[in-house]
């Protein structure tokens, strides 16, 4: 199994007994692994991932010192802690405690901030809360349940766009928590976006970025206004729009679907069928 090399690094290392689960995606880019750990000091070399640990279970006294920079405080569950690429740890832990460490190589995390615009996440010698970074617990936990018992194991594609909406989480690191809801005026700027750059690759995570806000926001938007989630609602409007082009305009199917942002010809094909019972060309001819 592939995994990156703080993954590897916990289960072949000292801290192997203490290693609950693992688990990893993205050709080993991505690694989900959860610990339990009593008191005690836990320092990590430097190694060329960035390291997200969420604090599950415990809280008590800490002390953290992250590439010279130190912290002190008390720890509770919901607390997240970031270190960048090749900065050394070093976690001085008062009491039991259960966590998740999610690494994620730094040529991936590189290439999806480039697409989205973001600078790479900085390492934090304090820990973040949600307050501080909306959505980065929600994108953390949708990452641990893909490690829990059940095996809810995401796509490569939500995958990248769980880390993607981690990564912009960060970046808005000042946002207040109650930043104002997303309105339709915002769903329909979403919505000239998605359908002007007319690509396949436009999803729920470009979406997102282009709002400034990430996929947990947006998602809690797109029910409460529209029913649906982000992807079903995008799927909604390139329904509608592969519909008008098809029924008003004499344009080659080809060109319609590739204007309605379907990957080719026969992916529309199916997705207008499902949708309305017909085919592209029976809707053209009115048979």
């Amino acid at each position: 199994m592939r995994e990156t090399v703080y993954a590897q690094f916990l289960r072949a290392g000292p801290y192997s007994r203490h290693v609950e689960r693992t688990a990893s995606l993205l050709d080993g880019e991505l690694s989900i692994t959860e610990l339990r750990q009593g008191a005690g000091a836990y320092p990590d070399p430097p190694l060329a991932c960035f390291n997200f640990q969420l604090l599950l279970e415990g809280r008590g006294a800490v002390r953290l010192d992250l590439d010279g920079v130190r912290w002190a405080g008390a720890a509770r569950p919901g607390q997240v802690f970031v270190a960048a690429p090749r900065a050394p740890t070093d976690y001085r832990v008062g009491f039991h405690h259960r966590l998740v460490a999610v690494s994620v190589a730094d040529r991936l995390m590189g290439e999806l901030c480039q697409q989205a615009g973001l600078a790479p996440p900085s390492h934090r010698a304090r820990p973040c809360e949600e307050g501080a970074a909306p959505g980065l617990l929600e994108a953390l936990r949708a990452l641990v349940l893909a490690n829990g018992p059940a095996g809810c194991r995401p796509s490569d594609g939500a995958a990248r766009s769980i880390l993607t909406s981690l990564a912009w989480a960060l970046s808005r690191g000042q946002t207040p928590a109650d930043a104002p809801d997303l309105d339709e005026a915002a769903l329909a700027r979403a919505k000239r976006f998605a359908l002007n750059a007319a690509e396949p690759g436009i999803g729920v995570a470009e979406i997102a970025a282009f709002l400034e806000t990430d996929r947990f926001r947006l998602a809690r938007a797109t029910k409460r206004l529209a029913g649906l989630s982000p992807a079903r609602l995008l799927r909604q409007w390139r329904i509608e729009r592969a519909l008008s082009l098809i029924t008003d305009t004499t344009l080659p199917l080809a060109e319609v679907a590739a204007r309605a942002g379907f990957s080719d010809q026969a992916h529309m094909g199916r997705v207008i069928r499902q949708a309305t019972g017909r085919t592209p060309g029976a809707l053209r001819t009115g048979a």
